[in-house]
């Protein structure tokens, strides 16, 4: 029954073979179309997927407009408007503040460039990142305390133990 149907359809395209190519060609393109909206979508949804509450988390961004260059967009977002926000919105419960930042790691005579981000006391209470060592409400209480991955930690530090250990950092803004 099957084998048929496959013989019907090839006569058909044989018979009208720009009609076959025109309706190949926009399932082709349809299907293609679809798949790309199916990935978009799927990329979209996966953002913070490691931590809890993700419905809750939500994401500012600046517009940086310089004449004469394209304007950039960055979740780097400080002054005034941070602080006026929870009072301006009473839906916010908390809020914390992010910046990538470029520095050079000093350990001894040599150095390393490295990239960083300075954040608010408050960023380790909104996003549960796994800690191998310490507790994630006192890790970054001090000015000067630092959170390091493993990797991050082997590299300038070396083997364990890690807590309570010095890290040089020259910080320069780029």
């Amino acid at each position: 029954m099957i084998y048929n149907y496959f013989i019907s359809g090839f006569r058909s395209l044989m018979r009208q073979k720009l009609f076959a190519v025109i309706n190949i060609t926009g399932l082709a393109i349809g299907l293609a179309a679809c798949t790309l909206i199916i990935l978009f979508v799927r990329h979209e949804f996966s953002y913070d997927e490691q931590f809890s509450d993700t419905e809750r988390l939500y994401r500012i961004e600046a517009t940086t407009n310089i004449p004469g260059q394209q304007s950039t967009e960055t979740p780097n977002f400080f002054g005034a408007p941070y602080d006026l926000l929870p009072n301006d919105f009473i839906e916010i419960e908390a809020i914390t503040r992010l910046q990538q930042r470029g520095g050079t790691v000093v350990d001894g005579d040599s150095s390393t460039a490295e990239t960083f981000a300075t954040v608010d006391p408050e960023f380790l209470s909104l996003f549960d990142f796994p800690m191998l060592a310490g507790e994630s409400i006192s890790a970054l209480a001090a000015p000067t305390s630092i959170v390091l991955t493993e990797e991050m930690a082997i590299k300038h530090l070396g083997e364990k133990p890690w807590l309570g250990r010095t890290i040089v950092i020259n910080e320069t803004l780029e």
